[in-house]
């Protein structure tokens, strides 16, 4: 399956490991939103992902951030994103 862009496929990502997470007795809150996007530290900080409170976003999703450059580190793969995305 193809995505158009990143977060549609971070998006799909996320839904595939819902089940994984419900397994657990950890399900995932109904409101999340993965974006592609600098953590709050910029392009200058070392987080390779970050995850803000529902509580600061205006419609109360859960927002989770991967840094856009990790899309063109020669050694990134598709299932190390995906295991920043699960972290």
């Amino acid at each position: 399956m193809t995505h158009e862009t990143r977060e549609s496929w971070l998006n799909a990502v996320a839904l595939g490991m819902a089940p994984l997470f419900e397994a657990l007795d950890a399900p995932l809150p109904d409101r999340v939103r993965v974006a592609i996007g600098f953590t709050s530290r910029g392009a200058k900080g070392k987080a390779i992902g970050e995850c803000w409170d529902n509580r600061l976003s205006a419609d109360g999703h859960f927002e989770i951030f991967i840094r856009p450059d990790l899309a063109h580190a020669p050694d990134a793969m598709s299932a190390q994103i995906a295991a920043i995305l699960a972290h």
